[in-house]
């Protein structure tokens, strides 16, 4: 139930949003530009071929159908994102908070909670702290998001790409 509560959420700010854009990208027949992690995985990435996927990208198409707003969805990297943020307020963007971005960013209330965990052997107990896996390996996806913040956040573990 939290998940379709945050969901709604996100809706109803989106579409405030969109609203808001709108006499923007009607006056002068601009295209609204939805930037996007690259490997935001579920949420935003892209399919081998280059085509966008991900619950956001269905949402953001869905919104532009639905309101007649053409919007364009731009993939970028968590280091080139910081840039195209200030360089045009004009545009959507959704992004995680870090005590480094909030000196240069303003961000809204969330819309929704992103919680990350790990799986693990069953011979530790369900209440095992992360830090306590720091004898383990750590294995993330090759280039992500995640490797970024395990390997900046837990320089203790030991992370193995796949």
């Amino acid at each position: 139930m939290n998940k379709m509560v945050s969901f709604v959420k996100q809706l109803l700010i989106t579409t405030l949003l969109l609203c808001s854009l709108h006499m923007h990208a009607v006056e002068k027949q601009d295209t609204v530009v939805y930037f996007a992690l690259n490997d935001y995985y579920p949420l935003t990435f892209q399919l081998p071929d280059g085509t966008p996927s991900g619950l956001y990208v269905d949402f953001i198409e869905l919104l532009a159908k639905q309101t007649n707003i053409p919007i364009e969805i731009k993939f970028v990297d968590a280091n080139e994102f910081v840039n195209y943020v200030n360089s045009d307020p004009s545009h959507i963007f959704s992004f995680f908070r870090t005590a480094e971005r909030e000196k240069i960013l303003n961000f809204t209330v969330p819309m929704h909670a992103v919680q990350t965990g790990v799986v693990y052997n069953k011979q530790f107990s369900v209440d095992t702290r992360f830090n306590e896996l720091s004898k383990l390996r750590i294995a993330a996806m090759a280039g992500t998001q995640q490797e970024t913040y395990l390997r900046v956040n837990y320089p203790q573990h030991t992370i193995t790409t796949f």
